[in-house]
């Protein structure tokens, strides 16, 4: 054909496109082509991934004419009318993959596929946007970003400033909860358009470019970007930190630090994980980057501190690694430094919307009174407290049990403040605690009232024993009807950490059902009891009041006329052995003979936890008071229960 004299490339590309728009054909040109094409172009995710990965393979033997022929059929069927969008997502995918392996034959056609990437920043499809932001990455790293950026800057800019304000009206609409909360959690998860693929576009073609973008980072850039990390929804919070973590890679001195310092304290305290963790990842490379970091750390060190104790374990441990890496064993004096910055940062976020963010301020706090010079903490005690006890009365199980264990260390560190008298009106918040429906909770309350044991002696003992000795006879009082914890956890809608709770208000549901309250049951008023005494049991001012309360203790365990008797019988299994270490083995075995037959009947229970708890119990006891003392003891008892001990103990 005349058309195509002196045209072999056209040519090519044009019968390849024709074979791949009819596979029927008879006539084949270079199958492996063809075949691994069709692939990269399928409506099948899974068949669009092994497209890349012949791709790779293929790239390896392919000479520059052929590695020309592919991309003019890429570029081809980009241009095409209506593409699909997986056409279009595997083409611009592949292009990124011939660049990176490629990248001599195509200096002179990059041009065509990068106004194609540019334009589809645009399309629908929000994983085309993508592709086409990776694929500027990578055309900026293989042939410089003076020749990309710039030709694409303004349109990349204009549609992250563009679309910062509201989602677009053709958004599918999402079914939310009425009010306040309804409006900011859309606006937490509605599609923003092109807003987020754009950020990452931006990002891409930093990441790309590497120290060849810093003659671009200018302060109306970084302003613009600063704007997507306050911005309401989640997602486009942590990628503007992604993109602000790029940038600091492109700080020349301290240019912009002040700036960027304020934005990434704001990261730091945010409600969700996936912010925070962005905000930490910015935050490690501006302390790297920037020479005077040290003059920004009354911002910095209060939150990157409170993230050690973050709930998200990723955040907790990539904070505790930038902690460690940045002042080593000078943590402590660092924030005595800044004590007033912390604190007031402490006592805010106790407060904060984000349950998680609650507990993780009580364990700061606690660790403010136990790990920092006393006299450098002293001044902010009161505040501390205040927080605190307003902590106590939270919705979370897991907020209340942080403050009392913070409220206890607070106690221990300074009873000159919180004394005798300050301490009457504590005590109701700690037994409540020690009510509580949630076990962890119960066990909290014991360990920070053996503190306060500890520390005001006989005058809190004595109070202590008269709160024991009406919980320890509550569960005679136990209706038949019994509930625990558990039975609330079924069948229930589950949540992961940091989802729906942070922007649904204090009393919402987040994860583990930290929220979940209900009324006290008797038999769990008596399993605080226990736990109180075994901490108790350490104290040697203590050792009267546990040994004479053993016998209730035996006692509660005989009631059986609930279905929770199990678990109260599993706690005394657990804590016995350890009461019988502190006590030591003289003043224990005396009392050791009332649990025997609670003990063995929890070995035929139908709960294994008790069982296991039953049978580690014997084993504990044994290594105590010894074997065979054991066994004769329990032969002189009744002698049916040996052949059980005695399968039990090891020989």
């Amino acid at each position: 054909n005349a058309e195509y004299m002196g045209r072999s490339d056209q040519i090519r590309t044009d019968v390849l496109f024709y074979l791949l728009s009819r596979p029927n054909c008879l006539i084949q040109y270079s199958n492996t082509m063809e075949s691994t094409v069709k692939l990269l172009t399928s409506p099948m995710k899974l068949d669009r991934d092994k497209g890349l990965v012949a791709l790779e393979a293929m790239l390896r033997k392919m000479r520059d004419s052929e590695v020309v022929d592919l991309w003019n059929l890429i570029v081809s069927l980009c241009r095409q009318e209506s593409p699909t969008w997986e056409t279009l997502h595997g083409c611009f995918t592949a292009a990124a993959l011939i660049m990176n392996q490629q990248p001599t034959p195509l200096e002179t056609s990059y041009t065509d596929m990068l106004r194609l990437a540019s334009t589809n920043l645009e399309h629908n499809e929000s994983r085309v946007r993508t592709a086409c932001g990776d694929l500027l990455g990578v055309i900026c790293e293989v042939y410089g970003t003076e020749k990309v950026y710039c030709k694409v800057k303004d349109r990349v800019i204009n549609l992250i400033d563009n679309n910062l304000v509201s989602p677009s009206a053709e958004e599918p609409e999402t079914p939310t909860p009425t009010g306040q909360a309804g409006k900011e959690f859309l606006q937490d998860i509605a599609g923003w358009r092109f807003l987020e693929t754009s950020i990452n576009a931006l990002l891409s073609i930093i990441q790309g470019s590497g120290d060849k973008f810093i003659p671009y980072f200018d302060k109306p850039l970084l302003d613009l970007v600063a704007s997507t990390s306050r911005h309401p929804n989640r997602f486009v919070r942590e990628t503007g930190f992604q993109t602000i973590s790029a940038l600091i890679g492109c700080l020349q001195g301290d240019q912009f630090a002040g700036d960027i310092s304020s934005v990434l304290a704001a990261g730091l305290s945010d409600n969700w994980s996936q912010v925070r963790m962005a905000a930490s990842v910015a935050t490690r490379s501006f302390l790297a980057r920037c020479p005077t970091a040290e003059s920004y750390y009354p911002q910095l060190v209060p939150p990157m501190c409170l993230n050690r104790y973050y709930v998200a374990e990723g955040v907790r441990v990539y904070s505790l690694a930038t902690w460690r890496s940045r002042f080593g064993d000078t943590g402590p004096r660092v924030v005595a430094s800044y004590v007033s910055d912390v604190v007031a940062f402490y006592v805010s976020q106790s407060a904060a919307t984000n349950h998680a963010v609650r507990e993780a301020a009580c364990s700061c706090i606690a660790e403010l009174a136990s790990k920092i010079d006393p006299e450098v903490t002293r001044p902010h005690v009161e505040k501390l407290l205040a927080a605190l006890l307003e902590a106590f009365k939270d919705d979370s199980w897991a907020v209340r049990d942080a403050a009392c264990l913070a409220t206890g260390t607070l106690v221990e560190a300074f009873p000159d403040i919180v004394d005798l008298q300050r301490l009457q009106s504590l005590y109701p918040l700690f037994y409540a605690n020690l009510e509580d429906n949630i076990p962890t909770v119960r066990q909290g309350a014991a360990l920070s009232l053996a503190k306060i044991a500890k520390i005001h002696g006989n005058a809190a003992i004595e109070e202590l024993q008269a709160k024991l000795e009406v919980l320890l006879i509550s569960v005679a009082k136990q209706p038949s009807q019994s509930e625990a914890s558990t039975d609330q956890h079924t069948d229930q809608p589950m949540y992961s950490c940091g989802s729906l709770a942070p922007k649904m208000g204090r009393a919402a549901v987040g994860c583990s059902d930290c929220l979940f309250k209900r009324p006290t049951q008797p038999w769990e008023q008596t399993d605080g009891a226990v736990y109180l005494l075994t901490e108790l049991s350490g104290i040697q001012t203590a050792s009267s009041l546990v040994t004479s309360s053993l016998p209730l203790v035996a006692k509660s365990t005989t009631y059986k006329h609930y279905k929770h008797h199990v678990n109260l019988l599993d706690t005394v299994a657990k804590c016995l052995p350890v009461i019988g270490r502190r006590l030591g083995k003289q003043k224990f075995k005396t009392y050791l003979e009332g649990f025997y037959d609670s003990l063995f009947y929890g070995l035929t229970v139908d709960s294994p936890l008790t069982v296991e708890s039953c049978k580690e119990c014997f084993l504990n006891l044994s290594q105590l008071i010894g074997p065979n003392i054991l066994q004769g003891r329990v032969n002189n008892y009744n002698s049916t229960y040996l052949p059980i001990l005695t399968s039990l103990i090891p020989q």
